[in-house]
């Protein structure tokens, strides 16, 4: 019975192995399979399809060259809304985002997937989702990071830009002469003044850009005679700032969803149209579609939170595991099956033999131990209750009993002879072949009993492997198993793939001075009492002219730190950790604490580059602040209409003015 069920691992080998014959095998054998590939490093492009699709704005008219130049042609002084300066940043953003995105997409393609073995079709397609879906999320938090420091370096550096609108004021010309002759005056100065939104009637300054971050006013058109309308009218979703980036991000869509209000810059372009020949071509736009199943984004969403956005609307993912086993192209799968340890016919020849064997000794055994018994325990007891009478004690009994049966079994053994005289030759006497019949059958004893220990000891120290299984094991007894079975012990995962913030957790700590109460509305509110509410009639030596905008830096970079470093953790724990086999403590530890030390080392590279991007385009472009810290302008005597900028230049903490 032991010889028939006894089993044993054998690997076997599939050259070759097409697509079809892998998923076969792959039912059959999961979780001993494995193909070998040839090409271990396979690109993304050959085996992934990604294709974004952004907000339709992008790929309409109002970001095309025609409609930028239609909308140039609307005078500012009587339209207050979006205008030309709008629909160009708008279609830059446009294309910074296609642009970004065909460069991440580049990028991605040309990385790879390595893997020595074939890995299934389930752990394929979730290893590849989860490596694309985080490649989307960083995407995007990075483009997020970019449009906030952006916005961030605006506000504080609070540039000049002519505004050309009745709501807005940046700037005053004034002039310092003296009693002499014109040519000892020194040449006019145009001092800015911090960008600020007026009332209705030009008479105060409702808010300062510099101290208001939300400075912002609806476009409302008061006197609209030619369309009959008694109330003002509000234009729907659309927002004035205090610039242009602003107005652009404050705004909705709205009013590109309506008829109605695309009717309103027709108006004004007809106005200007009629009037002069601008050399534009006029052409009829029609209002954005809204489908509530093909969007995400609804005409009320700001234009701040469709750029945080990255305006995606949706990724269309393909994925491809026929061209991954191609492009593996494995040369060969093993497999391991249990066989049993003999085949059929052998088992039979075995089994016959031993019956064979074991009824020739028994047939001549089996009388002599019968006649044994019958004498040890029909007989003998006779005899050794006669002897009872006479002997006094047990043990002389014992003796007496244990001498007999040596010498009865040795006599027997002896004598014993299995093999009759015709299996000797005629020519020998009868009392020599009886004593090499005798001789014989003691030979055959030997040997038997020597082939039973030699098959006794195969048996016992013939090596096996052992398989247990533990369904559903607790950690106790994982823990036990891994102690005494380091190098055999697999624990296949139920879900090879799990989020990380099941099993990790990760607390940032940021410098104080991002929890002190200098970052607070209250304290730089509390700093204001006392200033005048222009701060620009303070001189430029004068801190006080700067002190807010410091302060208020210092809480955009905490704010912008503090929410990059923040969406990145959270991108790392809501991202899943793939594996198909239960990992040790110690490994696993290792794999997470080295993750969490590569993303600590990459996360202030972003923002540390972007910063510093944004310094250069700043200082290349020669952008002038309305503090008036960097340039100012003069105008010559008898210069006409030019004017010049002056570098100021800082020198041991006093500033000159340098032509």
């Amino acid at each position: 019975m032991f010889t028939s069920l006894s089993t044993h691992v054998v690997i076997a080998s599939e050259p070759y192995p097409s697509f079809g014959k892998y998923n076969e095998l792959q039912k059959l054998y999961s979780s001993t399979l494995k193909c070998p590939c040839s090409n271990i490093s396979i690109p993304y492009s050959r085996i992934t399809s990604i294709s974004p699709r952004i907000h339709q704005i992008c790929s309409s008219v109002f970001v095309s060259e025609m409609w930028i130049s239609l909308t140039k042609t609307i005078s500012r002084l009587s339209w207050y809304g979006l205008d030309a300066r709008h629909f160009r940043l708008l279609s830059s953003i446009c294309n910074l985002i296609n642009q970004t995105t065909d460069d991440a997409l580049r990028r991605f393609d040309a990385q790879s997937l390595v893997t020595s073995n074939v890995i299934s079709e389930r752990d394929f397609n979730a290893q590849l989702n989860i490596t694309i879906n985080q490649f989307m999320e960083g995407l995007v938090i990075n483009f997020g990071l970019l449009i906030n420091v952006t916005r961030l370096f605006i506000q504080i550096d609070q540039p000049f830009a002519s505004q050309n609108y009745m709501y807005l004021q940046s700037f005053d010309m004034t002039f310092n002469r003296t009693n002499q002759s014109i040519y000892n005056q020194p040449p006019p100065e145009l001092t800015f003044r911090l960008t600020g939104i007026i009332s209705y009637n030009g008479t105060s300054t409702d808010c300062i850009c510099a101290l208001d971050t939300q400075c912002q006013y609806a476009v409302t058109f008061y006197d609209w005679q030619n369309f009959s309308m008694i109330e003002p009218y509000i234009v729907p979703g659309m927002t004035v700032g205090c610039f242009v980036f602003d107005s652009l991000k404050l705004s909705t869509l709205e009013c590109f969803y309506s008829n109605f209000c695309l009717s309103l810059f027709y108006y004004y372009i007809n106005q200007t149209m009629l009037k002069s020949d601008t050399g534009v071509e006029w052409f009829k736009a029609f209002p954005l579609v809204y489908d509530e199943k093909s969007t995400q984004f609804a005409p009320e969403t700001s234009l701040e939170i469709i750029f945080n956005k990255m305006m995606m609307e949706q990724w269309s993912i393909s994925l491809s595991f026929d061209q991954y086993y191609v492009q593996c192209a494995p040369i060969y799968c093993t497999y391991s099956r249990i066989e049993s340890t003999r085949s059929f016919m052998t088992i039979i020849t075995t089994f016959i033999s031993l019956i064979s064997g074991l009824t020739a000794a028994l047939h001549f055994i089996t009388p002599q131990l019968v006649k044994a018994i019958f004498f040890f325990f029909l007989i003998q007891p006779r005899i050794e209750e006669q002897r009872q009478r006479t002997q006094s004690t047990f043990r002389q009994k014992s003796i007496t009993v244990w001498r007999k049966l040596v010498m009865f079994l040795f006599t027997k053994i002896f004598s014993m002879n299995m093999f009759p005289p015709r299996r000797f030759p005629s020519d020998i006497d009868a009392a020599r072949r009886k004593y090499l019949g005798q001789y014989a059958t003691r030979l055959y004893i030997v040997l038997l009993i020597f082939g039973l220990l030699i098959l006794t000891i195969y048996t016992a120290v013939e090596p096996r492997i052992l398989t247990k299984t533990f369904p559903k094991p607790s950690l106790s007894v994982y823990q036990r198993l891994m102690r005494d079975h380091n190098d055999t012990l697999q624990c296949p995962c139920s879900t090879i793939s799990s989020i990380y913030n099941q099993c990790v957790s990760i607390e940032p700590v940021f410098h104080q001075v991002c929890s002190s109460p200098f970052v607070s509305d209250e304290w730089r509110t509390k700093i204001l009492t006392g200033f005048v509410p222009d701060l620009s009639i303070y001189d430029i030596h004068d801190y006080r002219r700067f002190l807010f905008a410091h302060f208020q830096f210092l809480y955009g970079l905490c704010d912008v730190s503090v929410r990059s470093v923040n969406e990145a953790i959270n991108t790392f724990l809501s991202s899943s950790f793939i594996t198909p086999q239960l990992q040790s403590e110690p490994d696993l530890s290792g794999y997470i604490n080295s993750l969490v030390e590569q993303s600590k080392s990459q996360a202030p590279q972003t923002l540390t580059r972007l910063i510093f991007l944004l310094l250069s385009i700043n200082r290349g472009n020669a952008f002038v602040t309305t503090y008036g810290t960097n340039y100012q302008y003069v105008v010559p005597p008898f210069s006409g209409f030019t004017i010049y900028g002056m570098l100021v230049l800082y020198m041991y903490g006093v500033s000159y003015k340098s032509i």
